[in-house]
């Protein structure tokens, strides 16, 4: 005959087993954290912060987009003050104080200054921002932009709005090599550069002397190398591609890239080392006044 009371004997020694079980795993555990043991797990990666987008150059080394400090003012409201605070920051930016509260009323909050700023202006600005008590709406602050130093080939060089993404021309076409990413361990990560085979100088002249005549067809100025040097015009990618002449990664590896004309480009005027194309095969006048402009200026 079975012994039945042997049951509550077995169920408490087998409960017994366990909890030794689980008292020695915790054991073991708690003796690999404390001597350090233990190598799994998640450690927060560090992740750059700076992410700085490339800068690029026309053919002679002037500066056509860089990743630059905009140095201004961030608002927060915590009252009805704009009138106040818009008067306050019109000493300061190129903006009256109307348009100052116009942007503010569309929910703008970054107001850039109108000069270089230095530390004894800072310390300046805020004991008057203190003094006025808008210390509490208004502080001083630094932003990060794209900056276009030329105001020309704007639509060759196209914009960008952060570090990762270009809109339009050269900044979107280039942009996975412009774009800075994130690298885990670094502070600081750099795009790559482009030089391009523009001349700004000249560049400025087909664009002043298009808009003084009142042209709007696509006119080019090429090199004697075969180098588009101006171009204003519709945006053409093979034009684009055509006027990066380098690309330098942060490592300071510079890479030459193959250049051609376009295929449309192939008859033009000569004048001095370079020669004139235009879309408009009846463009004498233009080349002229083209010409003109050149050599007084010393570029042929």
């Amino acid at each position: 005959m079975e012994d039945k009371g042997n049951k509550p004997r077995g169920v408490i020694l087998i409960l017994v087993s366990l909890a030794l079980t689980i008292l020695i795993i915790y054991g073991a555990i708690s003796l690999c954290l404390r001597d350090g043991l233990v190598t799994w797990g998640y450690n927060d990666p560090v992740v750059s912060k700076n992410n700085i987008r490339g800068t690029i150059y026309d053919r002679n080394g002037r500066i056509l987009a860089i990743q630059a400090p905009d140095y201004g003012f961030s608002i927060t409201l915590e009252k009805d003050n704009i009138q106040q605070i818009s008067s306050f920051l019109s000493e300061y930016s190129d903006y009256n104080a109307l348009e100052i509260a116009a942007k503010i009323e569309r929910g703008e909050r970054f107001i850039p200054l109108s000069k270089v700023i230095t530390n004894p202006l800072v310390d300046f600005i805020n004991i008057r921002l203190m003094q006025e008590g808008l210390s509490s709406s208004v502080e001083f602050s630094e932003k990060e932009t794209r900056s276009y130093p030329y105001n020309v080939a704007e639509d060759l060089i196209g914009a960008s709005f952060s570090p990762s993404t270009g809109n339009g021309g050269i900044e979107e076409m280039f942009n996975e090599y412009l774009m800075a990413l994130p690298e885990i361990g670094k502070t600081t990560v750099h795009g790559s550069s482009i030089t391009l085979t523009l001349d700004s100088e000249i560049q400025a002249i087909l664009e002043e002397v298009k808009k003084e005549m009142k042209i709007n067809y696509d006119v080019a100025i090429i090199s004697n190398k075969g180098y588009i040097v101006a171009y204003d015009g519709k945006e053409d990618p093979v034009v684009l591609d055509n006027i990066v002449r380098f690309i330098t990664p942060p490592s300071s590896v510079t890479t030459e890239r193959a250049i051609s004309v376009p295929s449309r480009m192939v008859d033009g005027i000569q004048v001095g080392s370079y020669y004139v194309w235009c879309e408009d095969k009846d463009g004498s006048e233009l080349v002229e006044r083209i010409e003109s402009i050149l050599r007084k200026s010393g570029k042929i």
